[in-house]
């Protein structure tokens, strides 16, 4: 049993009043809420009751080991990781995890695997920046090819679980993700799409997105669609996709480039669909050139293919019906 310690004292070593008569006591500075709320923990805590306890829940949170050894009746009151690894310490035992932080997180992870962990986690949000939502499988490809061996999906999934920020898409198969308050390219499409239209059936959603995020067409329906809602601000009605709060006038101007608001207003001249021929031969005189035509009619978000080799906007212009 271990007395758990006390804040540590000042390490830059000020003078004490004994030292420098001088000066003035400062008055006590007022404790934080986190010190009050830990205050209670300085009672009696079983460093051996500690260990394996968290060890079989490797990697875990720091705020689901916090809740989970205070609803077990280890701890009396939720502490930090760092301040659970200052408690094996001053016991002198061994630490049984190492902390690894990513995402804006602190996690336990298993001794020795800080490294494969903390990259595990760089590269879920890399991907679900690039594409809005990413898979475990894919993470777990990406690792492999990365560390230059083979790193399972149980090991990603069990990381992705500790990372309170994730956002299973697909229920109890916890097989997609997207990452909370972190969209990236996906925000950035949807804000372009709904620049232009009022909209879009999901089908057809899925299919402009994917020209500019793979990922939203390799992502099963049940995924895409919730990642649409949770991460993307969005409402789906029978198949029809709208953003839950239409963009602003302003918004909606500022979501596009120069060159796809040039396109977006040729198209609309020629009264909803154009020639893709047509559209090349007119663009250099709004200085789009050529090839960045070609570009975007290859990427952007905004353009539908149709039959003989032309290009409408996608979707349902605001305000239009349906």
């Amino acid at each position: 049993m271990l007395e758990m310690p006390a804040p540590a004292a000042d390490p830059f070593g000020a003078p004490s009043v004994a030292d420098a008569g001088w000066l003035r006591p400062a008055p006590p500075r007022p404790r934080s809420a986190r010190a009050r709320a830990a205050a209670p923990a300085r009672r009696l805590v079983s460093v051996g009751a500690l260990g394996p306890f968290l060890t079989e829940r490797l990697p875990i949170g720091e705020a689901a080991a916090a809740a989970s050894l205070v609803a077990a009746g280890l701890l009396p009151a939720p502490l930090s990781l760092a301040e659970m690894a200052r408690l094996f310490r001053a016991a002198g035992a061994p630490v049984p995890f190492d902390i690894a932080r990513t995402a804006g997180a602190a996690i336990a992870v298993p001794r020795g695997a800080r490294g494969l962990m903390t990259q595990i986690g760089s590269v879920a949000v890399r991907m679900v920046a690039y594409w809005g939502l990413a898979s475990v499988r894919g993470v777990a490809e990406r690792i492999s090819a990365l560390v230059g061996s083979t790193t399972s999906e149980r090991v990603v999934g069990r990381v992705l679980a500790a990372m309170p920020r994730v956002r299973w898409l697909d229920g109890e198969e916890r097989s997609w993700f997207s990452l909370d308050g972190d969209t990236g390219r996906f925000e950035v499409a949807l804000r372009k799409i709904f620049a232009v239209a009022g909209a879009v059936p999901l089908d057809e959603l899925r299919q402009a997105l994917s020209r500019a995020l793979p990922g939203a067409y390799e992502a099963p329906w049940r995924a895409f669609e919730r990642c649409l809602v949770v991460t993307g601000g969005c409402n789906v009605d029978d198949g029809v996709v709208r953003r839950a709060t239409p963009a602003t006038a302003a918004a909606a101007q500022g979501a596009l480039s120069p060159q796809e608001a040039a396109l977006v207003d040729l198209i609309r001249g020629a009264g909803g669909v154009i020639d893709a021929a047509l559209l090349r031969r007119r663009a250099p005189t709004t200085g789009v050139p050529k090839t960045t035509v070609n570009q975007l009619l290859r990427l952007s978000p905004l353009f539908v293919p149709i039959a003989a080799a032309s290009f409408r906007l996608v979707g349902r212009p605001p305000g239009g019906p349906g």
